[in-house]
C-alpha cells in the first residue's frame, strides 16, 4: 500500500513538472509573407493587394490573429483597408490613393496573434512596401458653352468664357492656351480669343461674314502644357452652333444704261447694261417684262418674251437676253 502511495506522487510530481514545461513554452512569432513594392496610377482608383502566408506561427495551439495597416503619407495614400477572417492563411490590402495626388508611401502591415509575450514572446510580425502614385496629367477645364442665335448682318458679338483651369490644383501652375475654330468660315469667320494664362475667364469674338445666313458650329480648344505619358490628357474641347437667321433685303440696280442699236441688227444685253443685285444668289433675282419696245422683240435663248413674262439675273449673266430692233 506504501508502495502505491509512492508511486501515486511519483506521477503526481512528474506530470506538475511537465504541466511547468507546458506552460512556459514561448510564443511564436506569426507569420506574413513578402510584399512586393507597387506602382499605380493618380486616380486609378481602389486597388487589390493580396496577402500571403499568414500564420500565428508553430505554436501547438489555435490563436487568433488581426492585421492592420497604415499609411506613413495620407496625402498620397489613406491607411488601407484590411480584409481578412482569422486563422485563414490569406487576405486582401485595399489601397485608396487621393484623388489628384501623386508620390510614394510607405504601408507597414502588421500581424498579430493573442499568445501573448509571457518570458519574452514575440507576438508581433510586420512586413513594410512601398506604394508609387505615378502623376497622369487631368484635362484642363472651361465651362458649357451656350448655342448663340444672331440676325444677318449683326455686329461682333463677344462670349465670356468661364471655369478655365489647367485642372487640379497640383497642376495650377501649368500654362494654358485657347484655340477657337469654325466650321463654316464664308458664315462666320473663326473666332477670336483674348485670354491670359493662368486667368480662370477669357472672352471669344465673333463676327459673321456680311449678308449672309446659316448655322456654323464653333469648337474651343484649351490646352495644358502638361503631358501624356501615363495616359494623361492635355486638352479638352466645347462646342456650341451659331443661328445667323436672315433678314430681308430690298433689290438694288447696278446698271440699267440700255442699248442704242441701228435698225436691222440685233445684239445681246449684258451684265454690265442690265443688273439688279440682291444680298442672296443670284438666281433668287426675278425679272418682269411690264412693257416691250415699240420697234423690235426682245427674246430670251431665242423665245420672244411679252408682257409678264420672267427672266432671272442668272440669266442676264448667261447672256441669254437679246434685243432685235425690227425694220
Amino acid at each position: 500500500m506504501n508502495r502505491v502511495r509512492t508511486c501515486f506522487r511519483t506521477c503526481l510530481l512528474l506530470f506538475g513538472m511537465l504541466s511547468a514545461c507546458w506552460s512556459a513554452s514561448p510564443n511564436e512569432t506569426p507569420t506574413l509573407a513578402v510584399i512586393s513594392d507597387l506602382s499605380i496610377l493618380e486616380d486609378s482608383g481602389v486597388q487589390g493587394v493580396p496577402l500571403s502566408g499568414i500564420s500565428y506561427g508553430a505554436d501547438i495551439s489555435a490563436q487568433t490573429i488581426s492585421i492592420t495597416a497604415v499609411s506613413n503619407n495620407l496625402a498620397v495614400l489613406l491607411n488601407p483597408t484590411v480584409v481578412y477572417t482569422s486563422p485563414g492563411t490569406t487576405g486582401t490590402l485595399l489601397l485608396a490613393p487621393i484623388s489628384d495626388q501623386f508620390g510614394t508611401a510607405t504601408v507597414t502591415v502588421t500581424v498579430r496573434d493573442n499568445g501573448g509575450t509571457a518570458g519574452g514572446s514575440i507576438d508581433t510580425f510586420v512586413r513594410t512596401f512601398v506604394v508609387t502614385v505615378l502623376p497622369v496629367n487631368d484635362p484642363p477645364q472651361i465651362d458649357v458653352l451656350a448655342d448663340l442665335s444672331m440676325s444677318e448682318d449683326a455686329s461682333a458679338q463677344v462670349l465670356a468664357l468661364s471655369g478655365i483651369s489647367a485642372g487640379p490644383l497640383a497642376e495650377a501652375s501649368q500654362a494654358i492656351t485657347i484655340t477657337a475654330v469654325s466650321s463654316d468660315t464664308t458664315l462666320l469667320p473663326h473666332p477670336t480669343i483674348s485670354y491670359a494664362s493662368p486667368s480662370a475667364s477669357g472672352t471669344l469674338s465673333l463676327t459673321p461674314v456680311p449678308h449672309r445666313s446659316g448655322v456654323a458650329s464653333v469648337v474651343v480648344t484649351v490646352t495644358d502644357n502638361g503631358d501624356t505619358s501615363n495616359g494623361g490628357v492635355v486638352s479638352t474641347f466645347q462646342s456650341f452652333v451659331v443661328t445667323v437667321t436672315a433678314i430681308p433685303h430690298v433689290p438694288f440696280v447696278v446698271a440699267n444704261t440700255g442699248l442704242l442699236l441701228p435698225i436691222g441688227t440685233n445684239a445681246v444685253i449684258p451684265r454690265a447694261k442690265l443688273e439688279v443685285a440682291d444680298y442672296g444668289p443670284a438666281e433668287q433675282l426675278l425679272y418682269r417684262v411690264v412693257s416691250i419696245p415699240a420697234v423690235g422683240e426682245l427674246r430670251l435663248s431665242g423665245t420672244i418674251l411679252a408682257v409678264n413674262d420672267t427672266f432671272t439675273q442668272a440669266d442676264i449673266i448667261r447672256f441669254a437676253r437679246a434685243f432685235d430692233p425690227q425694220d
